[in-house]
């Protein structure tokens, strides 16, 4: 979010000129679900989910598509430390290679032009929700 705040305007022009562009952001599944005990940390969250839907309105008509990542992924070697599995569908954390990766590079190519405003969810089917 502070990248966009304070780098955007020049960012964006350089996307305008260009012809296109993607912006993906990273937010989080705990401000979705409202985790107990992280008031501070979901409210930052959705906030970038928030601007997440306001830059993809701003900048649509200049084929610039903003989206946002809710991974959840072994990223801090959960799997090592014997936490217990997620309760998502699929009962594992993602991997950050093999799960994660592939969304953001779908969200960066040309195959996905036609997708802004989005949250997109790698989460193994934690949350299970057609309407976002």
């Amino acid at each position: 979010m502070i990248i966009v705040k304070t780098l955007g305007p020049v960012e964006i022009l350089s996307l305008r000129e260009g012809g296109e562009g993607r912006i993906i952001n990273f937010g989080s599944m705990a401000g979705t679900v409202g985790l107990a005990g992280y008031g501070p940390y979901n409210m930052a969250k959705e906030a970038v989910r928030a601007l997440t839907r306001t830059a993809a309105r701003e900048w649509g008509a200049d084929k610039i598509t903003v989206n946002n990542v809710l991974p959840v992924a072994d990223t801090w070697g959960a799997a090592e430390k014997e936490v217990p599995p997620p309760t998502n569908a699929l009962a594992r954390f993602g991997s950050p290679e093999d799960d994660i990766a592939p969304v953001m590079l779908f969200l960066a190519s040309k195959d996905s032009q036609f997708i802004t405003g989005y949250s997109l969810t790698p989460d193994g089917g934690a949350i299970i929700d057609s309407a976002r």
